[in-house]
């Protein structure tokens, strides 16, 4: 598998490699954007059924036959050889480009609003007869989120090394600049056109999440001591690991679920979670953080822990968990306020503080976050004992 797709990305240009990678992760954006595609079964077996001439009772029955919808499309496809007078291009190889593929499923993303499911219904249609059989199964699993391809993101990162050098030894390079930008199409077309060189200045940016790191495990404090000599030694929080991205000019950025403007302190923040979900909307929060922080752009690692308003104790994870939601935030958030605390600083006004040791790092956070009610400065204790 890794093989046959650095022969892929080898023939393809720097043009389309982008859009074949995120084809491949079944999206049209980076996993961090919340796209979705809107279609569900039942408008799916519609737009089969309006793009092969036939019946929705038969698209359901060859669905029920074979348990995947995209296998089924590409079996009736087969099967509408003898009316081809009707349906175009029905087993010929497709004629249209990866890139019109691409743009088409980015359209159907973007569809909204009234009459948007017969918009989405025209689009998958009309992709369903431009294209062969074989390809109708993906086209069809990927608006559903059921691609099924058998392989991961590490594999892609492999097939860019096979690609670059006929082995994997370059995997470790490019999967720490995947860390730092878990953007698939931003990476390979970079080195596409400049080589492993390409993702040499590839460096964290305010609204593109960064992978969580975890720790290496050691036994007690005692191995802890003896392996590192000095340790930074700060509470463990059990609450909701939550990445945030704040930049102090938010000119032409409009409010929207990905991200909130604060207008009183002239800031834009966003919130990741660990697994890179935008989770934003679900802390209002965060715009008020604007008058804590010292600089114009700060990417801060934090756990978000609820508390109790009257005793000023920090509740239990069940309870902070429940602010994990899309509706009736604004309730819940009075009845449950959120406290984050800060414990690392990944990056402030343009400077990447990643390969910064953790002392220095520590410096820039106490000197960027002043006292406030959102943000916290989780306490350390710098020990050899």
């Amino acid at each position: 598998m890794t093989k046959i797709l650095s022969e892929f990305f080898r023939h393809s240009s720097k043009d389309e490699i982008g859009e074949i990678c995120y084809l491949l992760q079944g999206r049209v954006a980076p996993l961090y954007e919340a796209t979705e595609f809107g279609i569900a079964d039942k408008l799916m077996i519609r737009a089969i059924g309006k793009a092969l001439y036939t019946d929705e009772k038969d698209v359901m029955s060859e669905f029920k036959k074979e348990g995947d919808l995209g296998t089924a499309a590409q079996k009736i496809k087969n099967q509408s050889a003898n009316r081809r007078t009707k349906i175009k291009n029905t087993n010929q190889k497709s004629k249209i480009t990866i890139r019109e593929v691409f743009n088409k499923l980015k359209l159907l993303a973007e569809s909204g609003g009234e009459g948007s499911q017969e918009k989405k219904i025209q689009i998958v249609s009309d992709l369903i007869t431009s294209l062969d059989p074989l390809s109708v199964r993906y086209i069809v699993r990927i608006p559903l989120d059921k691609l099924r391809l058998g392989f991961s993101d590490m594999t892609i990162l492999d097939a860019f090394s096979w690609m670059l050098s006929g082995d994997k030894s370059l995997h470790g390079k490019l999967e720490e600049a995947y860390n730092v930008r878990p953007d698939m199409a931003y990476i390979a077309r970079h080195i596409k056109e400049h080589g492993i060189k390409g993702i040499g200045h590839v460096s964290a940016v305010v609204g593109a999440p960064i992978l969580a790191s975890l720790c290496a495990r050691l036994p007690n404090a005692v191995e802890m001591i003896k392996k590192m000599g000095e340790v930074d030694v700060e509470p463990k929080y059990d609450g909701v690991r939550t990445a945030i991205h704040f930049k102090r000019d938010h000119k032409g950025i409009p409010d929207s679920p990905s991200g909130f403007r604060d207008d009183t302190h002239k800031g834009w923040v966003q919130a990741f979670s660990r697994n890179l979900e935008n989770t934003t909307a679900m802390y209002p929060e965060l715009t008020r953080i604007g008058k804590q922080i010292r600089g114009k752009e700060v990417i801060l690692d934090s756990e978000a822990i609820g508390y109790d308003v009257k005793t000023d104790r920090l509740i239990p994870f069940q309870e902070t968990m429940t602010r994990k939601r899309k509706h009736d935030v604004a309730h819940v958030s009075n009845a449950i306020p959120l406290r984050f605390f800060v414990f690392d600083i990944l990056y402030k006004d343009g400077k990447d503080l990643m390969g910064e040791p953790l002392s220095k790092r520590r410096g820039i956070l106490e000197a960027t976050i002043r006292k406030g009610d959102v943000l916290i400065i989780s306490p350390n204790i710098v020990t050899t004992d």
